[in-house]
């Protein structure tokens, strides 16, 4: 299982053919204690990843992901770079409709410091998906704090 919180959690993004054409969505899900944060590719401008933080929960999409899409993800996701963009880490996740059952999942975590905004584009992406996934505007209403100000 596998669990995006980035621009994975959009379905069109996630099921297009360079990323993992296979992967079925199982729904959305919560990783307690971790926050959602934006790394730093320059200019306090990147992308998505998480950071331990008591008390808080990120949202995102629980994923089933073959063998070979996390093959392809793995590649995306900039693993076989050196230094590599991401790492992979194991967690533990619980889906909204089920919250009392924890799921092992892979998530990539960021090996670039944490930044300010992300990239033009990426979290109007990411709030889709975050809709699409059934999440309210209460619940997605941080991440305009991540656009790049006009």
């Amino acid at each position: 299982f596998y669990f995006a919180f980035g621009r994975n959690v959009n379905r069109d993004a996630m099921n297009s053919k360079n990323r993992c054409p296979y992967a079925e969505l199982m729904g959305p899900a919560i990783l307690d204690n971790h926050r959602f944060i934006i790394d730093n590719r320059g200019d306090n401008i990147g992308y998505a990843s998480i950071e331990p933080c008591p008390g808080e929960k990120v949202i995102g999409a629980l994923w089933n992901v073959n063998k070979k899409d996390f093959q392809r993800l793995d590649i995306r996701e900039g693993l076989k770079l050196t230094p590599p963009s991401y790492r992979r880490e194991r967690k533990k996740i619980r889906l909204l409709e089920h919250p009392n059952a924890l799921i092992d999942v892979e998530t990539y975590i960021s090996n670039y410091p944490k930044g300010q905004y992300a990239v033009n584009g990426y979290i109007e992406e990411i709030v889709q998906g975050l809709i699409y996934l059934g999440f309210k505007s209460r619940h997605i209403s941080n991440y305009n704090k991540f656009l790049i100000p006009a």
